[in-house]
């Protein structure tokens, strides 16, 4: 768990131990924030590797073109020749 995520264990925890009617309204607010931003972190690192993988995928299939290219490109130079 990262810090963050432990941070906002911790608040959530402690917030529960309070009652209801003495809750500060800016401590949810707070705590709102921090899921946010944890929320927004990992989205960011999931878009990093989506983004990795899709181009990890397009080499591939760049490759596999270029592979098949060749292969032609050579039997044309080798009826040429």
């Amino acid at each position: 768990m990262s810090e963050m995520q432990s941070h906002l264990s911790d608040m959530l925890e402690n917030l529960r131990k309070v009652s209801p009617k003495d809750r500060d309204l800016s401590e949810y607010l707070r705590i709102l924030e921090l899921s946010m931003s944890l929320a927004q972190s990992e989205l960011e690192d999931l878009n990093k590797n989506c983004h990795k993988n899709q181009i990890k995928l397009s080499v591939k299939s760049a490759l596999r073109y270029l592979e098949k290219r060749k292969d032609f490109h050579v039997e044309k130079l080798l009826e040429m020749r």
